[in-house]
């Protein structure tokens, strides 16, 4: 006798079409209440999340899952309950008075209102030829800065200031306990060891001259 099929065999593929279009419906939801929560971020990171300052990232189509990662870094710095050496953690002193306080929720509205917000940057006149250090950061942020991994940043059009900052501050992560450390990222950390000034700036040059989209 042959063996009876089971007629659950066609839900898989319906179940995952549903769940993704709940899934673009929760966010299309938390986009509406981030667009009301984000004058907060403003000031800084301008209403559309394209920052005036040369030291502040842009956050307009900035990868949603990375930015809930890293308000929730932001935010676990400060929280006097989270492990001291928590393998992500970030230190900014304007951001350390942001985030304590807000909710995951907040925190998922905000990203997925600036996640869908467009960049509108052309393309700078930075550094055109990929630098060869460059080749240890296209795994994950792409070779044209943009990343095909949620968690991993969007670097192309980001404020080179910005990006030069972030790559010093991965870098002297692993400095002595008295140095202040504003990022630890364990695979940043790694990758930065070796970087001299010289090598950073010509990483943010390029990297910065890719066009956002």
């Amino acid at each position: 006798m042959d063996a009876v099929k089971p007629h659950f065999a066609l839900i898989p593929p319906m179940a995952a079409a549903l769940l993704a279009a709940s899934a673009a419906l929760g966010i299309a939801a938390d986009a509406g209440k981030g667009s009301a929560k984000a004058a907060l971020c403003a000031p800084c990171h301008g209403a559309a999340g394209v920052s005036r300052y040369a030291e502040i990232p842009h956050l307009a189509g900035q990868q949603r899952d990375y930015l809930i990662a890293e308000m929730k870094s932001f935010r676990r710095a400060t929280d006097p309950q989270a492990p001291t050496r928590h393998w992500n953690r970030r230190r900014d002193r304007i951001m350390d008075h942001q985030l304590p306080g807000i909710s995951d929720d907040d925190i998922e509205s905000l990203a997925a209102h600036f996640a869908g917000q467009s960049c509108a940057l052309p393309a700078s006149l930075g550094e055109q030829t990929l630098p060869g250090l460059a080749r240890r950061c296209i795994s994950c942020h792409g070779e044209d800065g943009r990343s095909a991994i949620a968690t991993v940043p969007h670097l192309a059009g980001q404020q080179p200031r910005y990006l030069e900052n972030q790559l010093r501050a991965f870098r002297d992560s692993r400095g002595s306990d008295d140095q202040p450390r504003t990022r630890i990222d364990p695979i940043m950390g790694h990758q930065t060891v070796m970087l001299g000034d010289a090598d950073i700036a010509a990483l943010a040059a390029y990297f910065s001259g890719r066009r956002c989209r």
